[in-house]
């Protein structure tokens, strides 16, 4: 697969001229950051410092995502909450995506009451778009 997406990099036309290594951005994603691709650039820009073949060389253009950079890692969850006996009330309504069964939020919390809505959430107005309101203007 390398091989046939070499090719295929080799043969394309690109805008600008005179790269003489093929053009390749690695990017980051969270939590991470541009910094820890450095090293692997320079493996990619110069194979041969590595022990690699200077043929195999990239032009490397490492970016900074927008709202990535130096970002924290994620909290973990310091322990894990066996029962919640405050008494605790569900509305599940119709469009919700995520809708756990009832036995699974009985689990842990001490559920009084348990409603089904008929309609309304997190996108009441879009459920109503048929008669007049918000959307009616």
């Amino acid at each position: 697969m390398l091989r046939r997406t070499c090719a295929r990099l080799r043969a394309t036309r690109w805008p600008v001229g005179g790269w003489e290594a093929l053009p390749i951005a690695p990017t980051h994603g969270r939590p991470s950051t541009f910094l820890k691709l450095i090293d692997l650039a320079r493996r990619l820009a110069e194979p041969s410092k590595h022990g690699g073949d200077a043929s195999d060389a990239f032009t490397v253009g490492v970016p900074s995502l927008p709202r990535y950079a130096f970002s924290p890692p994620r909290p973990a969850l310091t322990r894990r909450v066996e029962r919640v006996e405050v008494p605790t009330a569900v509305a599940v309504f119709p469009a919700v995506l995520t809708q756990p069964p009832r036995s699974w939020a009985g689990r842990t919390y001490n559920i009084t009451r348990y409603a089904s809505m008929p309609r309304g959430g997190h996108f009441a107005a879009h459920e109503e778009s048929g008669q007049s309101g918000l959307l009616a203007d």
